[in-house]
């Protein structure tokens, strides 16, 4: 009986045992292929991207200020910068999605990615990508990996 199943069965009235199935397994390696293939997708997506958008230099024009809900204090903020940017004399403005912790003040210049054929589709920074992470999906293929081989063990 592995580790997993030790600690449950502890939890059982009576102390009982518990057997998992092997296809249990083939359930949590299933997930896991599954991640790993959206994991690269989004890998390749954030890649060709990055091969096929533009930099320019953007200018902040407003910013705003947001505290996290448990940040009692209001020492900790996050920033939301909106910038403009030029592409062949046309203005577009974007602005952050995400907040980050770096503060951001009117009139800075920030670097802008952008998609020539959509400049609206941006994302501030040279090398930020408007596109899922894979990360996750990575980090997910590695758990179920690592709970289909305990599942066996």
């Amino acid at each position: 009986m592995n580790f997993f199943a030790t600690i449950y069965s502890m939890s059982m009235p009576g102390g009982g045992t518990l057997q998992v199935s092997p296809s249990v397994a083939f359930l949590f390696v299933g997930a896991a292929l599954v991640s790993m293939v959206a994991g690269l997708y989004w890998n390749n997506r954030r890649r060709a991207w990055l091969q096929h958008s533009a930099l320019t230099q953007g200018t902040v024009v407003d910013v705003f200020k947001k505290h996290a809900r448990d940040d009692q204090s209001g020492l900790n903020p996050y920033y939301f910068p909106k910038v403009m940017f030029n592409v062949n004399g046309k203005r577009f403005e974007k602005q952050a999605e995400a907040g980050t912790d770096r503060a951001f003040r009117v009139g800075q210049t920030v670097p802008v990615r952008y998609n020539p054929t959509n400049p609206t589709e941006a994302a501030f920074g040279s090398t930020e990508v408007p596109v899922q992470s894979p990360n996750v999906f990575f980090i997910v293929s590695c758990v179920c990996l690592l709970l289909g081989a305990a599942v066996l063990v």
